[in-house]
């Protein structure tokens, strides 16, 4: 757990200041006494159609006070019991189209893997952090890049248990139920490891088929275009000597055609070409945004923007 020594900070950078208000009002809003929420819920009928209203009042503010990151909006209901009759003041029609869910951040992330009972408080984050380094999802918010999809694709193809929610879920109930006293260590560690045996040796058994299909997504990830040099795939290339990204050529070393890249983390490809020399665009991260750029440093659309 987090929280304040009691130590006066220092000079705070505005993202710092955000941090610690938000650890120190949290800390004071535990010690704070419970909120009281009335809430009720009103079922009417109108010929033969049920409508359903709710509202809500606090009836003791307690914790709310000392937590400012928490808004509740009063929208208390007049007092009505079963049996009333309600007049009707208007009746209105709308048509509305439903909107799909929010993407997630990885803050909703973790919400969600907490809400499905996968990992625990110590190893949620930790498992989305996972997923942005190894490449499977980018952003915020978040998207699945095509290697994500791809390994769950592979995965869902040749061993669907490996990533079973089930099964990871049932993994962690029995972990908690070793710290509750209520299942005996020994025995779940030899019935996970009997399963994760059985599992790990039919991957075993399709680990080639699996890296083919890996491999593929990795190289088409990679290629950005056609060499105009001679017809080879132009491919970001990592230089195993000075680090560096850049666009080469894949019939490398018969063909030495390159293009540079700048050195800035995220940088994509694009699936568009220059309208000027035709060769790829990549996107560019930049302060305010993306940009698309041409891969040819000599192309005339350097002085323009794309």
């Amino acid at each position: 757990a987090i929280f304040p020594t009691g130590e006066i900070p220092g000079k705070l950078r505005k993202d710092e200041s955000k941090l610690y208000d938000l650890i120190v009002f949290r800390f004071f809003s535990v010690f704070s006494s419970p909120a009281k929420i009335r809430k009720k819920k009103v079922e009417c009928v109108l010929k033969n159609e049920k409508f359903i209203f709710k509202g809500s009042e606090v009836i003791e503010r307690g914790w709310i006070d000392f937590y400012p990151y928490v808004k509740f909006e009063n929208g208390a209901l007049p007092n009505v019991k079963m049996g009333d009759k309600l007049n009707v003041i208007e009746l209105k029609a709308e048509e509305k189209e439903t909107s799909p869910p929010p993407r997630f951040n990885p803050a909703s992330l973790v919400k969600e893997l907490e809400k499905r009972n996968l990992g625990t408080k110590a190893t949620r984050a930790e498992i989305v952090d996972t997923l942005y380094r190894r490449g499977y999802i980018e952003g915020n918010p978040i998207r699945v890049t095509e290697l994500g999809f791809g390994v769950i694709e592979a995965l869902k193809k040749y061993v669907p248990e490996i990533i079973s929610e089930n099964l990871t879920r049932e993994f962690e109930k029995k972990i908690e139920e070793i710290r509750a006293g209520k299942k005996n260590k020994i025995e779940v560690i030899d019935e996970a490891k009997d399963q994760l045996i059985d599992i790990f040796t039919r991957f075993k058994e399709k680990e080639e088929e699996i890296g083919n299909v890996l491999s593929e997504i990795i190289e088409r990830s990679r290629t950005i275009g056609t060499c105009p040099s001679c017809g080879g795939k132009l491919k970001i290339v990592k230089s195993k000597k000075t680090k560096k990204i850049f666009v080469g050529c894949s019939n490398y070393p018969e063909c030495t055609t390159s293009y540079p890249l700048p050195q800035k983390k995220g940088v994509k490809i694009s699936n568009k070409k220059c309208p000027i020399c035709g060769l790829p665009l990549v996107s560019i991260p930049m302060k305010k945004g993306r940009i698309l750029r041409c891969i040819n440093p000599e192309c005339e659309s350097k002085r323009t923007s794309l």
